[in-house]
């Protein structure tokens, strides 16, 4: 969606770093390489595989790119891994990510500000522009097709809790609270691939519809139709794409005041907030969601459609093709001195 609202005269393709860096020597002015999910290169690998490897080959490419001329623009998405076991490893990385980026773009003041607070921010670097809508992205579903097809009833009262499942995800406690509504409508939906050895601890219930697996895009609509409510109970969020898919799809959302869901969501309009805090303030919350009704979900939900909507790519894109066109028509140094992650 970002390429099509950037609109002619910047092409933009996902390619590794080592094919950009191949256009940037046949170039005359830099390339802009954007780095996304920077923990993807040793979150990913096989078992068995040296993490170390896989972070220092990430380095060494981008070390090449910039020598060869290009500029590096960084998003950050979480402050930590995925996965908590390469917290320190990804600590190593950090500063030497932001110490090669031209850019260190945020989706919000929010997130920002967290980062600065745990000292992974340079304000001369950092950058906000804002997560545009997903709305009409996806193929839509009918809600009644979505629910018989999973082999739910029209009076369901249905909790979603989509993504990739793992220890940023508080997903068996907030099943577990759901539950223990006692009302026999409920019923929760858990949609998404799971890390490996971390898959969710649910409980074994007839009341729990468990989707293990990467939903593909002609599906995702299916799951949100389904729904009265998202949950995300995350344990950190700077930015949070399943907010807003389920505001592009229509649905409220339910989780943490974290930078990544202040952003998005307005409390008691389109959806809840809960302090995270709080040991006892998510299971207060969707007790409360619970017994608050599907007439109310609805009403947040064509709530968050709208502000969803409000997100416009056209007002977003014009944003990037100013930073695109200003890095790629400057002479960046080459970087000097090659980044190296201390020996385990």
């Amino acid at each position: 969606m970002l390429r099509d609202a950037v609109g002619p005269g910047v092409v933009m393709k996902a390619t590794p770093i080592a094919e950009a860096t191949a256009v940037q020597r046949a170039s005359s002015q830099p390339v802009v390489y954007h780095l996304h999910w920077e923990d993807e290169p040793f979150c990913s690998l096989p078992p068995g595989s040296d993490p170390r490897i896989g972070a220092q080959r990430l380095l060494d490419d981008l070390d090449d790119f910039l020598a060869a001329g290009g500029a590096l623009v960084w998003t950050r998405h979480e402050l930590w891994p995925r996965e908590p076991r390469f917290r320190p490893l990804h600590a190593e990385i950090v500063p030497h990510l932001t110490a090669m980026a031209s850019a260190v773009h945020f989706h919000s003041p929010a997130a920002l500000e967290a980062a600065v607070e745990v000292g992974q921010a340079e304000l001369g670097k950092s950058l906000v522009i804002g997560q545009g809508t997903y709305g009409r992205r996806y193929p839509e579903w009918p809600g009644a097709a979505a629910r018989s097809l999973l082999g739910l009833a029209p009076d369901h009262h249905v909790f979603l809790l989509f993504g990739r499942q793992g220890a940023n995800l508080r997903t068996g406690a907030a099943v577990d609270e759901l539950l223990r509504s006692q009302n026999p409508l409920v019923r929760v939906l858990v949609v998404g691939a799971a890390a490996p050895g971390e898959a969710p601890d649910l409980a074994d219930d007839p009341r729990v519809i468990r989707v293990a697996e990467h939903v593909p895009d002609d599906r995702l609509g299916l799951y949100f139709a389904a729904a009265d409510a998202v949950v995300l109970p995350y344990e950190s969020c700077l930015t949070s794409a399943a907010a807003h898919l389920a505001f592009g799809l229509g649905r409220a959302v339910i989780g943490p005041a974290l930078p990544g869901l202040r952003e998005v969501v307005t409390d008691r309009v389109t959806g809840r907030l809960y302090d995270p805090q709080d040991d006892g303030a998510m299971a207060a919350t969707l007790g409360e969601a619970v017994r608050e009704g599907r007439r109310v979900w609805a009403g947040r939900g064509a709530a968050a459609a709208r502000a969803g909507l409000a997100r416009d790519w056209s007002t977003i894109g014009p944003l990037w093709r100013a930073v695109y066109g200003m890095l790629s028509h400057r002479r960046l140094p080459g970087r000097l001195d090659a980044a190296r992650i201390a020996a385990p």
